[in-house]
């Protein structure tokens, strides 16, 4: 029975036989068993598993879901692929704990340990085990190229009745320079510490002063906005997983935001040439997203329908995947072009030299106040849509403004939220995600209305694939009033806090 479990880094693999020597010396140390360590870990590119502390294990088809701690965990079969989706797995507990974390996100390799287990007994002078040693020594790869070795690790497990002992080979190790994990961390912990791996590190980080100006300000989120792009543009081009075109355009809309909003604080002229340049680039990746949204409703489509159009259904989705194929070939050669290579190196040109523009006196301004502006105007904008939205009769087109002017207020909110106090800032953007979402369920309903009324057109459909698109416009039609409902009832709520002395 165990009465105790630790765990220690070693300095080194040299000091890993001169730790058994020392043991040696105190006990009788058998070496039983010796296993190779082969295991990829795997993760969404935007860390959703390890942001949860937990970690997904991957040895040839044999797949282990686990807490970082190791325990509890669950087995599973699964594809040797170099993506993988939760849909891919069998039935079962892993499946069932992917599906709500990974949701639309590729499962892609993050990094693979490559080394030696090797499992000891330790004996006292009647030949009783005592302890349990396990010693794991190995390196770090990611993707083909080795990154270094991992520091060694030696597992201490006590025996009951034999807590001395355990406290004795502790004192041994922590007198030979060897590091107890603090409380919490894990050997995952160290591997990702050793690979510089953070679970949030796609995320934008901004540090405004209130110091720095209006051009400082401009010039840093820029750059993040255009790193962001940059990170999930690969992802775009290999088509891993969809997420990335969504991230790749979100980060493309923030920065046409940032350049409407700011538009005096930069050089005449500039502002609408990178505006016109960045609404071409979102543009050329529109018909893929609106397709992928497409496709990731087919299961509520099914819902919508009765079961004996269940197979028109399914021919039609085999269309809107072949035409969305087309498509993305369409916009990887744009998103590859000499002018989407110029529009980032000549943007990033632009806010490296942005700062040092002296002849704009509005963009030496300090960032707070021009923050404070801008964030407030947008806020009068938004509650101005709002009220047009509940007493207007084209609901559709208000509806949509509504939508864009909500976005421009929260990425401004976002970038600028150090400036405002936290507790109403968060209550604030709490409630305006709450009518993000429904107004986004509205437009994409209403998108996806026009598209399949397009797609019929477009695509040559057979009899029963036409049929039951018709049909599904009929029951879209009827849920789209629903809701437009849900959305008036919102905005009402979201009005009735009077919020302008925030700002």
């Amino acid at each position: 029975m165990k009465s105790g479990y630790r765990t220690f880094t070693i300095a080194g693999p040299e000091g890993v036989e001169r730790l058994l020597r020392k043991i040696r010396g105190l006990y009788s140390l058998r070496e039983e068993t010796a296993d190779d360590i082969d295991e990829q870990y795997l993760d969404t590119f935007d860390g959703r598993l390890s942001s949860r502390r937990l970690a997904l294990r991957q040895t040839e088809r044999r797949f282990v879901l686990a807490a970082f701690s190791g325990t509890p965990s669950e087995e599973t079969e699964g594809p040797q692929k170099p993506r993988i989706f939760w849909q891919d797995f069998p039935e079962g507990k892993v499946k069932d704990m992917l599906a709500p974390i990974s949701g639309v996100r590729a499962l892609c390799p993050l990094f693979r340990v490559v080394g030696r287990r090797r499992h000891f007994r330790v004996c006292n002078r009647d030949e009783k085990v005592v302890l349990r040693l396990q010693l794991e020594t190995g390196d770090l790869y990611v993707g083909e190229e080795k990154r270094e070795a991992f520091a060694p690790r030696l597992h201490l497990e006590g025996m009951r009745g034999y807590h001395k002992q355990f406290q004795r080979v502790s004192e041994v190790l922590g007198e030979n320079d060897c590091q107890n994990l603090e409380p919490g961390q894990t050997p995952v912990d160290l591997f990702f510490s050793q690979l510089q791996i953070r679970p949030d590190e796609n995320k934008i980080r901004l540090c405004l002063g209130k110091d720095q100006t209006a051009s400082q300000a401009i010039s840093l989120i820029g750059q993040g906005l255009l790193a962001g792009m940059k990170r999930n543009l690969p992802g775009v081009l290999e088509d891993i997983d969809s997420e990335f075109l969504h991230d790749f355009r979100v980060a493309i809309r923030r920065t046409r935001a940032l350049l409407s909003q700011f538009k005096q604080e930069i050089p005449p002229g500039q502002a609408g040439i990178f505006q016109d340049e960045f609404r071409w680039l979102g543009s050329v990746a529109g018909p893929v997203r609106d397709l992928d949204v497409c496709l990731q409703k087919e299961a509520i489509y099914r819902g919508l329908l009765p079961d004996d159009m269940h197979a028109g259904l399914s021919g039609f989705m085999e269309k809107i995947a072949e035409w969305r194929e087309r498509q993305a070939v369409i916009m990887r050669d744009h998103l590859q072009s000499a002018r989407a290579a110029a529009l980032f190196a000549n943007w990033s040109d632009f806010l490296s030299a942005l700062p040092s523009k002296i002849q704009m006196p509005q963009g030496q301004i300090p960032c707070r106040k021009a923050a404070r502006k801008v964030v407030r105007r947008c806020f009068l904008r938004l509650l101005r849509d709002a009220r047009r939205t509940i007493r207007g009769d084209m609901q559709d087109v208000s509806i949509h403004k509504l939508r864009i002017q909500a976005k421009k207020f929260r990425y401004m909110a976002e970038f600028f939220r150090g400036f405002f106090p936290a507790p109403d800032m968060d209550a604030l953007v709490s409630d305006l995600r709450g009518l993000q979402d429904d107004l986004g369920d509205f437009n994409d309903l209403a998108v996806q209305i026009r598209r399949f009324q397009e797609y019929g057109t477009a695509l040559s459909l057979d009899r029963i694939a036409g049929e039951t698109l018709d049909a599904l416009l009929v029951r879209l039609e009827v849920e789209k009033k629903r809701l437009l409902k849900k959305c008036l009832k919102r905005c009402m709520q979201f009005m009735k806090q009077d919020r302008t002395g925030l700002f």
